[in-house]
């Protein structure tokens, strides 16, 4: 029983070390931002949790929409953070786009994502913000009222609910 003991943990050091070594070393995706919407003139921003190989990082990007695959440009803002940016044309308004980011991702150490990322966004071409155009009550108005009331505010334009 000793002996079989004994062979087992250096076999799954042997085995397993490299993982254990590596686990709190294994990148992952901090952030993509924006999260939902990309404006026109915008770059898709990427945070990783350790620094990053550029060049397995580049092969492991994707951009896809309606269209198909989408060319990027890279810019390292430091060896953790990147911005994508459309090369050919801009996003098309409204449809969605995916942009994966695969396992052939490593870190400068070698190390690879434990999964691929998926994040998913649209298009706008609407660049200016909305205002508010009515609030009711006035808000120079005092109210006393023991109960409810409603408050409306009118947009400028149609607002998510969400």
């Amino acid at each position: 029983m000793k002996k079989t003991l004994f062979l087992l943990i250096p076999t799954l050091l042997l085995s397993c070390g490299p993982y254990l070594l590596h686990s709190n070393k294994v990148p992952r995706v901090l952030e993509v931002d924006p999260r939902d919407l990309l404006l026109p003139g915008e770059a898709v921003q990427v945070s990783f949790s350790l620094a990053m190989d550029r060049v397995s990082v580049d092969s492991a990007l994707s951009l896809e929409g309606p269209e198909g695959q989408i060319a990027v440009r890279l810019d390292w803002r430091s060896d953790r953070e990147l911005l994508l940016s459309p090369l050919e044309r801009e996003l098309s308004a409204g449809p969605e786009y995916r942009l994966e980011i695969s396992t052939l991702a490593r870190s400068e150490e070698g190390v690879p994502l434990r999964h691929a990322e998926l994040f998913r966004f649209s298009s706008s071409q609407d660049t200016e913000a909305p205002e508010v155009v009515a609030v009711t009550p006035d808000p120079e108005t005092q109210i006393f009222s023991d109960g409810g009331f409603d408050i409306e505010i009118r947009f400028s334009e149609p607002m998510d609910r969400d």
